[in-house]
């Protein structure tokens, strides 16, 4: 799995756990502050923190009602907060995240390293209070995908 794709979001192995919540609480306000901005404020403050060429392109943009905007665009500055700028997710990932928002069953098939996880993260950061239960067949990216979203903020565990 490449990891690439959130490289802020994956602590490093010799980080301690001590250190990755003081860095969320740090981003708490912030992370609080995004899910709370209007659509007028979205579209405002997403350009100016997220450099344009990450920004999702504006043919995505087009095709999404008022309430996919904000999800999308609550995403993206999320995702680039918390992983310090280095991360913005692609229009496939923010794509696949609208099946779920919008209460439909979604299946997103894709290869490896390709950003899945990111998908789930996603999910887990516009909707804080929701529960999601996901199974996972691989030991080691069971493993991988707890560690980052512990680090992300939303508590969970493996069996």
């Amino acid at each position: 799995m490449d990891l690439s794709v959130v490289p802020a979001a994956v602590p490093h192995k010799d980080m301690d756990l001590p250190n990755v919540v003081e860095v969320l609480q740090d981003l708490k306000p912030e992370t609080e502050r995004i899910l709370a901005l209007t659509l007028e404020e979205l579209e405002l403050e997403a350009p100016r923190i997220i450099p344009q060429y990450q920004l999702p392109s504006d043919e995505f943009i087009g095709t999404l009602n008022v309430k996919q905007k904000m999800d999308v665009l609550r995403g993206c500055l999320l995702v680039y907060v918390l992983s310090k700028g280095k991360a913005v997710p692609r229009d496939f990932q923010l794509q696949t995240c609208l099946g779920p928002l919008d209460g439909r069953d979604t299946v997103l098939c894709s290869g490896t390293g390709s950003g899945k996880t990111l998908v789930l993260i996603l999910l887990l950061l516009l909707r804080p209070n929701d529960i999601s239960l996901l199974v996972v067949p691989l030991k080691r990216l069971q493993l991988v995908q707890v560690n980052i979203l512990n680090f992300c903020g939303s508590p969970c565990s493996r069996s």
